[in-house]
């Protein structure tokens, strides 16, 4: 990565095939976004939040599946 070529060849790659899943992913409901600045508290309580979200998810879901 240390010319322009191939910084350019990896954004056009990027702009292609990465950044649509990321859409995607939002429209899913599974794109969790978290700054990443800040204070560092801040951050990790941010992360926490959303693992814990995800968790009581599958949690449900899980529970859900048994239940049947």
């Amino acid at each position: 990565d240390d010319n322009a070529e191939t910084i350019r060849k990896r954004l056009e790659v990027y702009h292609s095939q990465t950044a649509p899943l990321a859409a995607w992913y939002t429209a899913e409901g599974k794109l969790h976004a978290i700054k990443g600045y800040g204070a560092l508290e801040e951050i990790n309580a941010a992360l926490c939040g959303v693992i814990d979200n995800v968790w009581l998810k599958y949690i449900s879901y899980i529970s859900k599946r048994v239940d049947k």
